[in-house]
């Protein structure tokens, strides 16, 4: 076997052999390859900050060796994605984004899912005492979203734009992830094949003679017949009522060490496996017919096609911030016995659920997981145990998503009891469905695992899966006429007075477009239409191109182009400390003198700093004073916020210091990148840099003077000159903004207002002509 390393990978391993001598207790006690996780993160993405020694020699052995042990990237790339129209409204019911893959760009469309999250819901955590720490943190659960890819038919979106895009994206069969670049400041995002290490596959620790009911030998497999009783044409409310499973999640230390020792981001990876997984749930439709060739099966299933769903509810995260509660062997087996103890004498007794599942961030060579099988709305508690040490979510998702499935009863697909009954899943990751025994990326579950939910569900000692007292109540399903554009739907008719959809969700004849800002009267405006107008000074503005009902892609002005008051574009804005204080304490608000800033994010605290080193905040150096917690003056309201905030006065000489603080880690009371923090220089990163780190390049030759450079470095021409270059006479614009024509919205413009001005004029010579014939009438009568 040939090994290459590439020049970074040589550097580490320098730096192995060196650190073996300088890392005291490298390998002791229970600290593996994996426990050390969250320290190398710290080495391989130099981003991150770190939050353990750097040069642990079990540490770089990690970096050097991937990711994760069963997972390794097929294909990588930094993108930047960007939103295709603004919200109608402020409503983020439906978003659009442009995300680049792999040379081709593809226009993904969302519709927000409600997160199932618990009121009030909990986060524990123990200090170094052991003591339990309880927080009830600010969850946004307003941005989780599922949709598809325009014209790939069959694609998958599960999404989260919390702090960025996070999630999957199937696309032609091919599964890829999206997570933000840590301390990105142009919203770069790192898009991912995560692929199986197929040489060395992981399989669930439940061995199927633990899972088999000896009975099910000698049974028939279950039929649609069966399930839906002798009519068939009835369903019982048993098995069309939603079922919610309210789980509970607790991180080892491993994992929380994995997560960069950060609760935050932590917990909101939990979130997003749940997210995963309900999406995973909501495919759990449809008849189940058993040991029917695949014919007989569409066409059955046609004609018995009757929803049921199961909904998984977050009820509270709890995070071994410390030390681990319970002993973390090497044996999973006995990891799991040692959790279900502490669940029983504990855990039961601190909050209601129904699910307990550990992550752990440790190494287990071949497993994935283990759960103590068919174990829900029993007396004890039920548990389960998941390895979670992936960068992948949707690995260590569908490897929650499985021994979820043995904790409701479900067996393996290759069990001895399913071989006959051809277990199928339609899934194009080597027909390994999710309740295979052996791990697979497909998030489909076997005709086999639907019939055992049937026979589950019908029990009545499953009863307590269909209360949701804990959880928030769900939306109704998206149908044809509810308004909402759900999958195989061209446009929803919501309302009758809608002219572009027909009754079955489907255009009209001839319709070309239902909606958009590039759609009136069911067809495409014309090309050079002004479809989204510039929202300020760096902002551009975007026209329709003829063919199609949505605007073009977001223009912005290249990072680093000019603005008022010797100040620069940067993401759109002109950045300023005085504005951002205006936009946190009202108009009134000022920018604080120096002495605030150089007095207040010297301190090192909650209130003035200049960002984290691992689980503390970080006193700003005199030169990057004035990119760390913003201080204003002048304040005479505080601010209206949905969200949890916290403002801190400091008095300094005469002067009252102001700053904000927001539980959550998207903190508006930061000075803002991009905004000057002395000459030639910006913030990046709660650093005050030379501009030079924008890489701008757009001198005034570039575009002759006659424009300037947008987003995509392209030039964006004055009126009167044409792109690409702006040397040649034109209507303005960029190959990006869509065309802008002689006869644009300014000349449509005019003439409208013509036609307005003339009718105007000659209804008032008819005003004053009548008035005029009724004064002469009247004398004449006089």
């Amino acid at each position: 076997m040939v090994i290459t390393v590439s020049p970074r990978g040589l550097l580490l391993l320098v730096l192995v052999a060196l650190a073996m001598s300088s890392c005291p207790g490298a390998g002791a006690g229970n600290w593996g390859c994996a426990n050390y996780r969250g320290y190398c993160r710290a080495v391989c993405y130099p981003q991150e900050n770190p939050v353990g020694p750097k040069d642990c020699a079990e540490g770089l052995v990690c970096c050097i060796s991937g990711i994760s042990e069963t997972t390794k990237f097929s294909y990588s790339e930094v993108i930047v994605p960007r939103k295709l129209e603004a919200e109608v409204d402020g409503s983020k019911e439906a978003v659009s984004y442009v995300i680049k893959i792999e040379g081709h760009y593809y226009g993904v469309h969302l519709l927000r899912k409600k997160m199932y999250v618990a009121r009030n819901f909990p986060v524990f955590t123990y200090n170094t005492r052991g003591d339990l720490i309880t927080d009830y943190p600010y969850i946004q659960d307003d941005c989780f979203y599922t949709g598809y890819v325009e014209d790939v038919p069959g694609s998958v979106a599960v999404l989260s734009t919390c702090s960025g895009l996070w999630g999957y994206l199937k696309i032609y069969g091919v599964d890829y992830e999206i997570e933000p670049v840590a301390s990105s400041s142009s919203f770069q995002h790192l898009l991912y094949r995560a692929a199986l290490e197929e040489d060395s596959p992981e399989r669930c620790g439940v061995i199927d003679e633990d899972m088999r009911d000896p009975a099910a030998e000698h049974r028939d497999p279950p039929t649609v017949e069966r399930q839906l009783g002798k009519d068939g044409d009835e369903v019982n409310l048993l098995y069309t009522s939603t079922r919610y499973l309210e789980l509970y999640l607790i991180a080892d230390k491993a994992k929380f060490l994995h997560e960069n020792a950060n609760e935050t981001l932590l917990t909101r990876k939990m979130l997003q496996y749940v997210h995963l997984m309900n999406y995973v749930a909501a495919r759990f439709t449809g008849a189940v017919v058993v040991g029917l060739p695949l014919p007989q099966v569409v066409s059955r299933g046609l004609q018995m096609f009757h929803p049921f769903g199961l909904r998984v509810s977050l009820v509270g995260v709890e995070i071994w911030t410390e030390r681990d509660i319970t002993a973390i062997t090497p044996h999973l087996n006995q990891v799991l016995e040692l959790f279900a103890d502490y669940a029983h004498r504990v855990l039961q007794h601190r909050l209601h659920f129904d699910l307990a599942e550990l992550m752990v961030g440790g190494s287990y060579p071949g497993l994935f997981g283990l759960s103590l099988g068919e174990s829900l709305c029993k007396h004890h508690p039920s548990v389960a145990v998941v390895k979670a040490a992936s960068r992948s979510v949707l690995y260590d998702a569908l490897s929650m998503a499985h021994e979820t499935g043995h904790s409701l009863g479900f067996t393996h697909d290759n069990a001895k009891a399913n071989v006959s009954r051809s277990c199928y899943c339609n899934c194009t990751c080597g027909g390994r469905c999710i309740m295979s025994s052996t791990n697979s990326l497909c998030t489909g579950f076997s005709n086999c695992t639907r019939a055992e939910y049937y026979n589950l569900i019908s029990k009545q000692s499953k009863r307590c899966l269909l209360d949701i007292s804990q959880a928030k109540r769900p939306k109704p399903e998206s149908k044809c006429g509810d308004g909402v554009v759900g999958e195989a739907e061209e446009c929803d008719c919501g309302s009758h007075t809608e002219k572009c959809c027909q009754s079955n969700c489907l255009r009209k004849p001839g319709a070309r477009c239902v909606f958009g800002h590039c759609c009136k009267q069911c067809q495409f405006l014309k090309e050079g239409r002004l479809c989204r107008e510039s929202s300020g000074e760096c902002d551009l503005p975007e026209f329709c191109n003829g063919t199609s009902e949505l605007c073009p892609e977001d223009m912005i002005k290249q990072d680093g182009t000019p603005c008022s008051d010797s100040y620069l574009c940067f993401q759109g804005k002109c950045r300023k400390h005085k504005i951002q204080c205006k936009v946190l304490f009202g108009q009134e608000a000022e920018k604080a003198p120096a002495f605030c800033y150089e007095t207040v994010n010297t301190k090192g605290d909650r209130t003035g700093h200049c960002g984290r080193d691992g689980m503390f905040f970080k006193k700003c150096k005199k030169s990057d004073v004035m990119c760390g917690k913003l201080q204003c003056t002048n304040i005479k309201y505080i601010p209206d916020t949905d969200k949890p905030i916290t403002v801190v006065q400091d008095t300094h000489e005469d002067y009252v210091c102001w700053t904000a603080i927001l539980k959550d880690d998207m903190d508006v009371g930061t000075v803002q990148d991009g905004t000057a923090c002395d000459r030639d220089k910006m913030c990046l990163n709660r650093t005050c840099v030379n501009i030079t780190h924008l890489n701008y390049n757009c001198n005034p030759t570039k575009c002759n003077n006659r424009g300037v450079c947008n987003s995509n470095k392209n030039c964006h021409c004055d009126h009167g000159w044409a792109p690409p270059d702006c040397k040649f006479k034109g209507y303005g614009g960029s190959i990006d903004s869509g065309p802008i024509t002689e006869h644009s919205d300014k000349d449509e413009d005019i003439a409208v207002e013509i036609v307005i001005g003339v009718s105007i004029t000659v209804l008032a010579l008819i005003a004053v002509i009548t008035h005029r014939t009724r004064q002469s009438t009247c004398k004449r009568q006089n």
